[in-house]
């Protein structure tokens, strides 16, 4: 499945890319879901940039991506409103090894 096709996914995965942070989607139908088990959610994405490379600005960041961590949140029936979710700042965690590309 290519997330990147999904506009909501797609969305989320560039701003988290952007700014560096966690992102959350906007509500999607969850794709591990079938038949009638199928249901809406969100996704939330952590961008994962190659430790070596300076990531100070959006070009750096760009350039610098190596994919994103993810996992997918249903959301049972009415209980999500479609207000934006607000994500917290995650500090940065960093490899700290010599031989990282």
């Amino acid at each position: 499945y290519d997330m990147f096709s999904e506009p909501a996914l797609r969305a989320a995965m560039e701003r988290a890319r952007d700014t560096g942070t966690a992102a959350v989607s906007a509500m999607v139908r969850l794709m591990h879901e079938t038949g009638a088990d199928a249901q809406d959610g969100f996704v939330m994405l952590v961008p994962v940039f190659r430790a070596a490379q300076s990531t100070n600005t959006v070009e750096e960041r760009r350039t610098a991506l190596l994919g994103y961590v993810f996992s997918t949140f249903p959301a049972p029936a009415k209980c999500c409103s479609t207000a934006p979710i607000r994500v917290r700042r995650f500090p940065r965690a960093t490899r700290r090894n010599s031989n990282a590309r």
